[in-house]
């Protein structure tokens, strides 16, 4: 093949890898903000929730006062009740957010300090998005010594002597120092 033609196939092989690129990312993208406006409903639906009930269980404790002509349309009172009530709400949101994105944070061990303090100040959106980026490598096996290590892989063997089988020589793999030591016993 010429090489303009290696150069054209090089460049249509590019365009295509970069094309899958921008679709995976797209599709990412898309699931995001799908699983956010699902997260953002569900906290909305959690906080009307909660001020629903808290409201029904202070209506049957406290019934709401009857308006007449002396008192106001709008009591100030009850509305900052309600305030404190969403405020309250929001740190309970917020609380359970922070146990949750810790809890994520310590399932991996093998993010450096530097790491867990920026995505401790980011969003549980942002941290899980993250988490699913940078998927946990496996973490390097290190049940053997180095001698238990040689001889699993066959390069030291149980009896590293030199020694006949009928009519064959049987040579095994051997340190320096062991093949020394060979050479001593036949002297």
């Amino acid at each position: 093949m010429s090489q303009r033609t290696l150069e054209q196939i090089e460049r249509h092989a590019q365009a295509e890898e970069e094309r899958r690129i921008r679709a995976a990312n797209r599709e990412y993208e898309e699931r995001e903000a799908r699983r956010q406006e699902r997260e953002a409903r569900r906290r909305g639906q959690l906080r009307a929730h909660m001020a629903m009930r808290d409201e029904a269980n202070r209506a049957a404790v406290n019934p709401a006062p009857k308006l007449t002509a002396k008192t106001p349309e709008r009591n100030p009172e009850m509305s900052t009740s309600l305030r404190r009530q969403v405020e309250d709400l929001e740190r309970r949101v917020n609380r359970s957010e922070q146990c949750e994105k810790d809890e994520l944070l310590a399932t991996r061990p093998d993010f450096n300090p530097e790491l867990r303090a920026a995505l401790a100040k980011e969003s549980l959106a942002v941290v899980r998005a993250f988490l699913d980026r940078h998927p946990e490598s496996p973490a390097p096996q290190r049940d053997y010594e180095p001698d238990a290590m040689d001889k699993a892989m066959g390069l030291v063997s149980h009896e590293p002597r030199v020694h006949m089988v009928g009519t064959r020589l049987i040579l095994p793999v051997m340190t320096p120092e062991q093949a020394k030591a060979q050479l001593r016993e036949r002297r």
